[in-house]
């Protein structure tokens, strides 16, 4: 019973996790800025800040949710979950406004602005542990 071994999830499973959450994120996030919009609390004008808001951080808590516990590949599973937002959003775009692809660019930067935040915030290093200075010098 002193056996236990930690479930080791493979990449592609981390990168579908991470952006369903993505997904998850930006639908509670538009519902609720649909309802502020609604009582009025928020002009139209401003409605776009928070699409970029929302972008962003469902971006970010996807990307999060999907490299962790992981100790290797998380820039790639980042890179991945951020990859397949994009392409996730486009396919939507297709289906619901029929190819109409305005603000691409605009919403590629802000998730790849999400996603490396979230490596960022990730890799802060092991702040823990002393640099170790070696006896061995190189020159």
């Amino acid at each position: 019973m002193g056996n236990k071994t930690l479930k080791q999830t493979s990449v592609a499973v981390r990168i579908l996790k991470g952006t369903a959450i993505c997904l998850l994120v930006l639908l509670l996030g538009t519902a609720i800025l649909a309802k502020l919009l609604e009582l009025e609390w928020i002009s139209e004008e401003s409605m776009g800040y928070g699409v970029m808001v929302i972008l962003m951080t469902s971006s970010f808590c996807g990307a999060c949710r999907g490299k962790r516990k992981s100790n290797q590949h998380k820039l790639l599973i980042e890179a991945g979950i951020g990859g397949m937002y994009f392409l996730s959003l486009l396919a939507l775009a297709c289906f619901f406004f029929h190819g109409n692809y305005r603000g691409v660019g605009e919403t590629f930067l802000l998730i790849l602005c999400g996603s490396g935040l979230a490596y960022l915030a990730g890799n802060r290093g092991d702040r823990g542990k002393k640099w170790k200075k070696s006896s061995v010098s190189n020159w």
